[in-house]
């Protein structure tokens, strides 16, 4: 009983605050510079949180026997696709390079010999994981790019070779590898594992790589409906998905369009985002989940969701000029910022954090704060500042 008490004013005590902090950005209205300052900032922290060199998957604001300091153990997959992100950062000086390295060398380490890598957080039972492997690869090659050492150009065809084997008798999806929260959905979103391969296929004209991203992307598309829903988003634990997923599926589709030069693909992914674009209010909140017939549900917004929304709308309106999507990046990012903790240490993980679900007791990760939150808000910050 006094256990319950205790967790129940912890959690009061941390969505009051919220709103607190809510209130504060909204007086002060902290520049995005110095938005992205504190945003690094927790991931610098977040990185010293465990012993190796991997990123923490995130803070848990109600401390849990398994983290008694509230902070998750090492998440390879976010931390792989967190390395073109802080990259960035690292050439404009705001992320240190050796950390970078450590970064990369550290996920090198923990690669298979057939190429794979694990699913969930480093102290998981989970195998290998045809989603995680794709994000790890984003980080690693993104790293060749910029110094090409070829250790890691050896490391990501490794991966994309396990992924490119695994494929379900060219079908366009795979029925294995999928991490516990996948098990026994036929999922769409891996459309964003192979936005990467397609990518590399085409600086080395590995035809290989080329014709899987076409026959992924066909896939993805008959799974989008008439009405312009897309099936195969869900998680394990939730009858309806998230906009996580919705937009790990559209960008993955539009990526791979590009890619590809194949309009369908660029087309069908666009008119998508343009129905969750219809969904934000004029404060910038997107629901967090939505019904098959595109109606909201009550369980909050997904920040991490909204903030992929928001990256979406920059790269549509950087490659079209139609200013609806960046109003609708620009109503996002207003959203979010206000919800960037500036000021308190023992809030989320410290200076820097931003919670998962707002309220902070929605559904997707309640009273929490997750690596890939930031990732998105950073890559937002970036995309966005100059029309700000």
């Amino acid at each position: 009983m006094f256990f319950k008490l205790k967790i129940l004013l912890i959690k009061i005590h941390f969505f009051l605050l919220s709103f607190i902090i809510l209130f504060l950005n909204f007086i002060l209205r902290i520049n995005v510079s110095m938005q992205q300052k504190n945003l690094i900032n927790w991931i610098l922290v977040a990185q010293k949180a465990n012993k190796s060199f991997g990123i923490s998957k995130g803070y848990s604001f109600i401390k849990l026997p398994k983290y008694s300091n509230g902070w998750y153990k090492e998440y390879p997959e976010t931390t792989g696709y967190l390395l073109p992100t802080l990259l960035k950062f690292s050439i404009k000086k705001k992320f240190p390079y050796e950390n970078i390295l450590s970064i990369a060398d550290w996920l090198l380490d923990i690669q298979k010999v057939d190429g794979s890598y694990k699913g969930g957080t480093i102290d998981s039972d989970e195998e290998s994981s045809i989603f995680d492997t794709g994000q790890i690869i984003k980080g690693i090659y993104s790293l060749y790019l910029y110094n090409k050492d070829s250790k890691y150009l050896v490391s990501a065809l490794k991966a994309c070779d396990w992924i490119l084997k695994n494929e379900n008798s060219n079908q366009g999806h795979w029925n294995k590898f999928k991490t516990k929260a996948l098990k026994n959905h036929d999922i769409t979103f891996n459309i964003y594992t192979v936005d990467i391969i397609v990518e590399i296929g085409n600086a080395i004209s590995n035809y290989n790589y080329i014709n899987l991203a076409n026959r992924v992307g066909s896939y993805t598309l008959n799974k989008i409906r008439p009405n312009l829903w897309v099936e195969g988003c869900e998680l394990a634990y939730i009858k309806y998905p998230v906009t996580h997923t919705l937009a790990y599926t559209i960008e993955g589709l539009y990526n791979v369009g590009c890619a590809l030069n194949n309009v369908d693909f660029i087309s069908k992914s666009t008119k998508v985002l343009d129905v969750i674009i219809k969904k934000i209010n004029k404060n910038g909140y997107l629901s967090g989940y939505f019904d098959q017939n595109w109606n909201e549900l009550n369980f909050g917004s997904c920040l991490t969701g909204s903030a992929q929304i928001g990256c979406l709308c920059m790269k549509v309106y950087k490659a079209t000029g139609n200013i609806f999507y960046l109003i609708a990046a620009k109503k996002i990012y207003n959203y979010l910022s206000l919800r960037i903790n500036n000021y308190f240490k023992n809030f989320g993980g410290g200076i820097g954090s931003l919670p998962g679900s707002w309220p902070i007791n929605g559904k997707y990760f309640a009273y929490s704060t997750t690596n890939w939150t930031i990732k998105y808000m950073l890559d937002l910050t970036i995309l966005i500042e100059e029309h700000l």
